[in-house]
């Protein structure tokens, strides 16, 4: 038994495929390279499948706390 038993829906997108690297070796240019890979990839996976959903025209907007 399951109170308030709902579906969820999960989605994976493609692998973001990235070097494996020393520690001293990782930069903060490197991980603002793969974090925009990976930012990106959400929002490709977002935009894919909001339709379904019946939010078509909705948009995903990111939290920074610089802003």
């Amino acid at each position: 038994f399951l109170p308030n038993r709902h579906a969820i829906d999960t989605y994976v997108g493609e692998p973001i495929h990235s070097p494996r690297l020393a520690r001293d070796k990782i930069t903060p240019e490197i991980i603002d390279k793969y974090h925009g890979e990976y930012m990106e990839a959400l929002k490709r996976l977002f935009d894919t499948y909001k339709g379904k959903h019946g939010n078509a025209n909705a948009t995903i907007r990111y939290v920074n706390d610089d802003e």
